[in-house]
C-alpha cells in the first residue's frame, strides 16, 4: 500500500494506519498510574506521569517526558519532548526537543517545530504552526504560522 504523506493530516493518517496494523505488538511496562487507549507506540525511555491518558493513536518517541494529568491522542510526539502537567495535545505533530508548559492546549492540525517552547497556560487554535526555536507566551486564537 502507498500513502501520500505530503500534508500533516496525511502524515497523521499514515501513522494511524500503521498503529492499527502493527501497533501494540510488545508489552508496555507501566511504572505509574496512567492509561493507554490502544493503539499506541511508545519508546521504552518514555516517562509518563500519574493520571495521564495516552492514545488512541499516539506515538511517543525516545526520551519523551509526560507530566501528570496530560492527554495525548491522535498525535505524533518526536524524541526529547517535555510536556508539563495538565496539558492536552489532539491531532498534532510535535517536533524534536519541544518544551510544552503546564496547562497548554494544542489543537487539531497544529505543528510545533523542533526546539520550540510553548509557555504555561497557552492555547493554540487548530492548524497553527510554530517555527523551530520559537517561544510562544500567549494564546493563539486564529490559525497562523508563527516564525
Amino acid at each position: 500500500m502507498w500513502i501520500d504523506i505530503g500534508k500533516p493530516e496525511e502524515y497523521l493518517q499514515a501513522n494511524k494506519l500503521l498503529l492499527k496494523t502493527v501497533g501494540n505488538r510488545r508489552k508496555l511496562k507501566r511504572a505509574g498510574k496512567f492509561n493507554f487507549k490502544n493503539p499506541v507506540a511508545i519508546e521504552n525511555s518514555v516517562s509518563i506521569g500519574d493520571e495521564s491518558t495516552i492514545g488512541p493513536y499516539a506515538v511517543l518517541g525516545k526520551n519523551v517526558s509526560v507530566g501528570k494529568k496530560v492527554q495525548i491522542k491522535h498525535s505524533v510526539i518526536f524524541p526529547d519532548v517535555k510536556i508539563a502537567d495538565f496539558s492536552s495535545i489532539t491531532e498534532a505533530i510535535i517536533g524534536k526537543g519541544v518544551i510544552i508548559g503546564k496547562n497548554v492546549k494544542i489543537g487539531k492540525g497544529c505543528i510545533i517545530a523542533d526546539k520550540a517552547k510553548i509557555k504555561d497556560n497557552v492555547s493554540l487554535t487548530d492548524d497553527t504552526a510554530v517555527c523551530p526555536g520559537k517561544e510562544i507566551y500567549e494564546h493563539i486564537l486564529k490559525t497562523k504560522i508563527i516564525c
